[in-house]
Parts: C-alpha cells; sequence; structure tokens
C-alpha cells in the first residue's frame, strides 16, 4: 500500500502483509508488546523531554538519571547548587510538564 500521510495503530501492527503460512503469521502477532505497554512507553518519552525543556538546557545536562513510575517522576541532578535552586520551582516545572504531556500524569516530582 503506497500513501503519504499517517496510518493507524491497527494498520502499524497488522501482520496481514506477511506471506507465508498462518503458523509463520503468528509468531508475529504473538508478541509481549500491547499497545497499552507502547503507549506507556511514550508517555515516559514524552514527560523526559517535558522536563529537559523545562528546566532548560544546564539542568538537564545535570539530571544523570530519570525515572518515572505511578506518576511520579524522579531525578538525579549531580550538583547540589542546580538541587537547591530546582526546589523553589519544583511545583512549577510539575504544572508545565502536566500542561505539555497529555493526561496531566505527573502527580510529584523528586529530586535525588
Amino acid at each position: 500500500m503506497d500513501r503519504i500521510g499517517p496510518i493507524s495503530s491497527e494498520e502499524l501492527f497488522s501482520t496481514s502483509h506477511l506471506s507465508g503460512s498462518p503458523n509463520e503469521r503468528s509468531k508475529y502477532e504473538n508478541t509481549n508488546f500491547r499497545l497499552s505497554d507502547i503507549a506507556l512507553i511514550m508517555q515516559k518519552a514524552e514527560v523526559f523531554k517535558a522536563w529537559d525543556e523545562e528546566v532548560g538546557h544546564a539542568i538537564a545536562m545535570a539530571t544523570t538519571s530519570r525515572y518515572f513510575d505511578k506518576g511520579i517522576l524522579y531525578c538525579t541532578i549531580s550538583s547540589s547548587a542546580v538541587r537547591s535552586r530546582l526546589f523553589f520551582v519544583l511545583e512549577n516545572v510539575r504544572r508545565s510538564i502536566n500542561r505539555r504531556v497529555e493526561g496531566a500524569p505527573v502527580k510529584k516530582i523528586v529530586i535525588r
């Protein structure tokens, strides 16, 4: 199928284009990924991108690790001065991230 433009998730994950027996196709259909898993991965990526954009380049570079789980964004900051500065604006950063990311997923940000 040759066309320009977005495709639906059904088309993206369809195996109807594969040739061969149904048994050959079934090995592609029985993957461990579900659309909900992919959506969560994409949401995490959006949260991390929004973090980097909201805090700016210097703080993003000082962020050595990020982890997002159950609505809590955990960020490890390498500089104590940057950590101290962040505590004053953390709630504003959380609100800004939630405006950028669909579903307002960030309930809390924990800085380490």
